[in-house]
């Protein structure tokens, strides 16, 4: 995600690695992704916004920076 030559891809992509081999990621994995097998039977979770383009302002800001 970031454009080619930029400092900072191999500083991110080494962090990725690392936090993968300690096995960080599949825990952060399992504490906000629901397997696609499973399905909330809640009743609340009916009322969940969508998303569009302003729910990724963030990521905007950060790339272009």
């Amino acid at each position: 995600a970031f454009q080619k030559g930029s400092p900072f891809a191999a500083d991110f992509s080494r962090e990725i690695l690392c936090l993968s081999e300690d096995g960080n990621i599949t825990l952060s994995e399992e504490n906000w992704f629901v397997p696609s097998h499973e399905c909330s039977t809640s009743a609340s979770n009916n009322n969940v916004e969508s998303l569009s383009v302003r729910s990724f302002k963030g990521i905007y800001i950060v790339s272009a920076a």
